[in-house]
């Protein structure tokens, strides 16, 4: 993806210069953060603010951290986070003009998270990629889409994937790698959001709508599925065979 552009030199928009990703318009969320992430065109920068009963107890680990070191990467990071939540009054989408008037709100983003900001300043699309991570009892849906703040779609890997309970079981009795998000990227001209699995899936979301327009299941996932099916089968034909039949022929004797 192109570089993510940089926002306007207003002192306290400075600040949150610190807080993107350089290589992308996409931002990954960790803990709790006050992060500023810019749509691919640069005109438009999403807010997204520490919920306020937050913002004491991080105040508190960077004073903490600034009895050890006073340039502390600890407490660089809460100086450029307090900056962004003095500069700006509420999470959601502002002009990247150094503009403060809210577009629309959303609410807080939680971790850990992708954020891709489409260019028409009204979709957004939040995902978590870790698909093969344990920790995720907190991370909310897989997939998100957004309009003015609004969720318009979600879906977890389970509805995404084809055979996913399959795969799951094939992962823990033979070690096979978990299923998980190789690549994924918001084409903004076509307004289109991508997803591309390790196991040879890929999907394709419309983001003005959430929908699936298209995807695709990797040929080894397929036959994996038909080996599957067949050895469902020739359990049921034995389990028949060996177990009922018998009975079936000693009750009518």
């Amino acid at each position: 993806m192109s570089k993510a552009p940089l926002l306007t030199s207003s002192p306290t928009c400075l600040a949150a210069v610190f807080l993107l990703h350089a290589s992308c318009a996409s931002a990954g969320l960790s803990e709790y953060e006050s992060q500023a992430i810019p749509s691919p065109d640069g005109k438009y920068l999403l807010v997204i603010l520490t919920p306020d009963g937050e913002r004491e107890r991080l105040d508190e680990n960077a004073a903490s951290a600034e009895q050890q070191d006073a340039m502390s990467g600890k407490k660089r990071t809460r100086l450029a986070q307090r900056a962004l939540e003095k500069r700006y009054p509420n999470s959601g989408l502002y002009r990247n003009d150094g503009s403060t008037v809210l577009i629309w709100p959303i609410h807080y983003l939680p971790t850990p998270k992708e954020v891709y900001v489409s260019s028409d300043g009204v979709h957004l699309v939040v995902a978590f990629l870790n698909w093969d991570s344990d920790s995720i009892s907190e991370r909310g849906r897989a997939v998100e889409f957004f309009a003015n703040g609004q969720l318009l779609a979600a879906y977890d890997e389970s509805e995404l994937l084809t055979g996913y309970l399959g795969r799951e079981v094939l992962a823990l009795f033979t070690g096979v790698a978990r299923v998980t998000v190789v690549d994924a990227a918001l084409d903004d001209p076509s307004g289109n959001y991508l997803l591309e699995t390790n196991w040879g899936d890929s999907f394709r979301f419309d983001v003005t709508t959430g929908e699936i327009i298209e995807s695709r299941t990797a040929g080894s996932v397929q036959i994996f599925l038909l080996c599957l099916m067949g050895t469902a089968a020739v359990s049921v034909v034995w389990l028949l065979r060996k177990v009922l039949m018998p009975n079936l022929k000693a009750d009518q004797e």
